[in-house]
């Protein structure tokens, strides 16, 4: 998976835990589990690595997360503007699979206009949020009119609502 600003993403965390999945004909565990903790945090996020991008060896290490959400709605903030992960109300001890995350867009790396056949304006985005543990990334379609000025930029306060989180790489520290 190719992310245009992947070497700015990072948060610190943990690696709590996996859950290596089934096994694959191919050999290789299918779509494993791993439990990340940012640092300084009580959540526990949640994230299948659909791409095999974690060593499994590496839990319980501390290290750098490269994360990108998609799938899910983005809407602006109102005030009072907020930064960090909310779970979802359904989170079970803890853990967040889809959380409400809340931040400040750092840097817009892709802005083109989508197309005609969505049912409402739209626009592309690639960009990095500042979500107060670090930034991650998003990839997604906005409804313009659901942004001031029909689009987002640099500044702009997000809450992006039951997104799905993908992890680009795990470097231990």
């Amino acid at each position: 998976m190719h992310f245009p600003r992947t070497e700015q993403l990072g948060i610190i965390c943990r690696f709590e835990q996996q859950v290596p999945g089934q096994l694959h004909p191919d050999g290789r565990r299918y779509l494993p589990q791993i439990f990340l903790r940012p640092t300084g945090g009580s959540i526990l996020l949640g994230i299948v690595d659909r791409h095999h991008r974690v060593a499994l060896s590496d839990e319980g290490k501390v290290g750098r997360a490269r994360l990108v959400a998609s799938l899910g709605s983005v809407r602006s903030q109102r005030l009072p503007y907020r930064l960090g992960i909310l779970p979802e109300s359904a989170a079970q001890s803890g853990i967040t699979f889809m959380p409400t995350l809340l931040g400040q867009v750092h840097e817009v790396a892709t802005l083109e206009a989508s197309s005609a056949l969505l049912s409402a304006p739209s626009t592309y985005v690639e960009l990095t949020l500042n979500i107060g543990v670090g930034l991650i990334g998003l990839r997604t379609n906005l409804v313009t009119t659901d942004f001031p000025g029909g689009s987002v930029a640099p500044g702009s306060f997000l809450e992006l609502l039951r997104t799905r989180i993908d992890i680009l790489e795990f470097v231990p520290l």
